[in-house]
């Protein structure tokens, strides 16, 4: 927690928003999964730490959302978002860069690019009556891919969400 103290002696608090992020897992067999399987918080010690950092960045005079996102409607959802790799292949998911399953096109050619939306998949959530629908957009596809091997997956984060949420309003807004 160390760099809260130094982002704020660098460059102030006023006018900026943190918002703090997670890592979540990666392919495995590489040096990125090694490095991750070693040093990812899952589950409680995640929470924890996470509501930490958000109190102590609070107590700095940051601002703070209000609420704990994750994804949403990222490049992969949304209709004329995509990355350009440097040879010119082109990505839907940011997370998917560099990997041969998620190039979706290249700049050489003019088809339209797939958008991993999946209007189907918010049926499971609509069933369970998720209150979070409008945070997580039934998911990260690349999430759903590591536990699927399929991008029409849910990556259903409901109990991290429901959580994680309660104690930041908590930490917010009863102090």
């Amino acid at each position: 927690m160390d760099y809260l103290p130094t982002l704020k002696d660098l460059f102030g608090t006023k006018g900026i928003v943190l918002s703090l992020g997670y890592i979540s897992d990666t392919f495995g067999d590489t040096e990125a999964e090694n490095y991750i399987s070693e040093n990812i918080l899952k589950d409680e010690k995640m929470i924890d730490a996470y509501c930490s950092l958000y109190k102590k960045a609070l107590e700095l005079g940051f601002q703070m959302q209000d609420l704990f996102m994750l994804e949403g409607m990222c490049t992969a959802k949304l209709n004329n978002a995509f990355v350009i790799y440097p040879n010119g292949d082109i990505y839907k998911c940011l997370s998917g860069v560099g990997r041969k399953e998620f190039i979706e096109s290249t700049i050489y050619k003019d088809e339209e690019l797939n958008n991993y939306l999946y209007p189907e998949l918010y049926k499971e959530c609509f069933n369970k009556k998720c209150s979070f629908i409008p945070l997580c957009n039934s998911g990260c596809r690349f999430n759903g891919y590591l536990k699927t091997g399929s991008k029409k997956s849910n990556d259903c984060q409901k109990k991290l969400l429901d959580e994680l949420n309660k104690k930041l309003l908590t930490i917010k807004y009863l102090k």
